[in-house]
């Protein structure tokens, strides 16, 4: 295909993704990740850390356990009754910057553009950095395009596709170090980056300093343009959390054990293999071949995605789906990129034997294009038949319910919920009673001072946690209405909190 040509195409359906991906991307501050991130950009915006939790009129907060009056997304703060973020700053960071220049609205949409164009040119550069020829380029691009985790996560308010394009910004920069010293300033500037937005992304690290070479001035270099990040997060975490090395998240301790890794490697695997292709698989283990015989393209790309695979697959398998890929996303161009330089060696292979045996090399040239082409078809199929670009804006309905339930409701209100909690206040005004977090002991308590104060007790729930709700305290609460998937409920005048065995 002409060079002119192939431009022209990949510029035009560079244009046609990204016009997608702003037409169907969410915006609203709807479960835990989307308002988690959302309330954490907001307070960013305003220049702070944390925020007092809701009060309920006349109920001390600090005599009841922490956390029962704190959203999804959130944390208890460092500073009693105050909630503090969860989720790790990056993306919060650049939602922030979004809506400081084009408003909250458009900050979401604006971001989620971004981040995909960068992610697309960015392994587009790397493919030619790599040697690969231009169609090939683009079909790097198109197979990660298409992978069901990008189109899903190209449309929500997550942080997974900008962690890609840090991480594919790094690689690119540290591979050109090499040649251009002043290009490991931008790996290390781009890892750190790629950390705020996922701390786990520094496992890249050791392929950035395989990819830089062993010079002393590069490698410090790159920690020099790493610093600066990474001592702001410190300085952050430090004020939001008591400690420089840690983050938000709590509990997840427990999830990770080596004996995990097993099931996990099987559990990633498959679905690895399901929507890359067989084929494609196969030819990153040709890619492991090349790397242990000196390929240092292989052995930086295989250490890149080798590092998270492997640390993501000591997870409890339990907590994955097919969805749940999006831990790897980062990895995917890496692997997308080793099976192609490994099908390209294995076609020059094949040219060699052309002469004296071109049925054999037509032959390898078939299997591997049908080979590539299948992780395209099988990722187009999975991506139509259960329309995941129609999950962004799954979580519209969100500011809706509230903004549905709180006009019901008296002014002196108090709602108990859990799915909605993060929503309600984001876009809500009432205080916030987290029944996830109460047992029968708090929750009795809290509900005989709410009718001593004379505050009216309501719940907000969605189809998945309401039968959770019923199944603590069945018939002390009567359904009020319902507006699409959420249920308006209010605690009967005369319930008295049954006593649990």
């Amino acid at each position: 295909m002409p060079r002119h040509a192939l431009r022209a195409m990949t510029v035009a359906a560079m244009v046609a993704g990204a016009a997608l991906v702003a037409r169907f991307s969410g915006t609203a501050a709807g479960g835990a990740d989307s308002s988690g991130y959302l309330n954490s950009a907001r307070l960013l915006a305003r220049g702070r850390l944390a925020e007092p939790v809701r009060a309920v009129p006349g109920i001390l907060a600090a005599s009841y356990p922490s956390g029962i009056f704190v959203p999804l997304g959130m944390r208890p703060g460092r500073r009693p009754a105050t909630a503090a973020p969860t989720y790790p700053v990056g993306l919060p960071l650049h939602l922030a910057a979004a809506s400081l220049l084009l408003g909250p609205e458009r900050a979401p949409v604006t971001v989620n553009v971004l981040a995909w164009i960068a992610a697309v040119v960015l392994l587009y550069r790397l493919a030619r950095l790599l040697a690969l020829p231009r169609t090939w380029s683009v079909m790097a691009v198109l197979a990660f395009a298409v992978f069901p985790v990008t189109v899903l996560q190209s449309v929500r308010v997550m942080s997974d596709v900008l962690a890609t394009a840090w991480c594919l910004a790094a690689a690119f920069f540290a591979l050109r170090a090499r040649k251009h010293g002043t290009y490991a300033l931008g790996a290390g500037v781009s890892l750190s980056i790629a950390v705020l937005v996922r701390p786990t992304d520094a496992l890249v690290a050791p392929a950035l300093a395989l990819a830089v070479g062993a010079s002393p001035t590069l490698l410090a270099a790159a920690a020099a343009g790493a610093a600066p990040c990474l001592l702001g997060l410190g300085l952050y975490n430090l004020a939001e959390y008591g400690r420089a090395v840690t983050t938000g998240y709590t509990g997840l301790a427990p999830s990770v054990a080596l004996a995990n890794l097993p099931n996990g490697v099987l559990h990633l695997g498959r679905w690895l293999v399901t929507f890359l292709g067989a084929p494609a698989v196969a030819l990153v283990g040709l890619g492991v071949v090349r790397a242990v015989r000196g390929d240092r393209r292989q052995v930086v790309l295989l250490t890149w995605a080798g590092a998270i695979v492997g640390f993501y697959s000591l997870y409890e398998p339990s907590l994955y789906g097919w969805w749940r890929l999006r831990f790897l996303l980062p990895a995917v161009p890496a692997l997308i990129l080793s099976a192609l330089l490994a099908a390209k060696e294995l076609l020059a292979s094949a040219e060699e034997v052309r002469a004296s045996r071109p049925a054999l090399r037509r032959g390898a040239a078939a299997g591997l294009a049908v080979g590539l082409l299948w992780s395209l078809v099988v990722s187009g199929y999975w991506v139509v038949s259960r329309k995941v670009w129609e999950v962004g804006r799954s979580e519209d309905i969100y500011p809706r319910c509230v903004a549905w339930a709180e006009r019901r409701l008296p002014p002196n209100a108090a709602l108990v919920s859990m799915q909605t909690s993060g929503a309600v206040n984001f876009y809500g005004h009432l205080p916030i009673v987290r029944y996830d977090l109460l047992d029968q002991p708090t929750y009795a308590r809290f509900v005989a001072d709410a009718k001593a104060l004379g505050i009216p007790l309501y719940a907000l729930l969605f189809r998945n946690d309401r039968l959770e709700f019923e199944r603590r305290w069945p018939g002390e609460w009567v359904r009020l209405d319902g507006l699409d998937e959420a249920s308006l409920w209010q605690l009967k005048s005369g319930a008295v909190p049954a006593a649990k065995p």
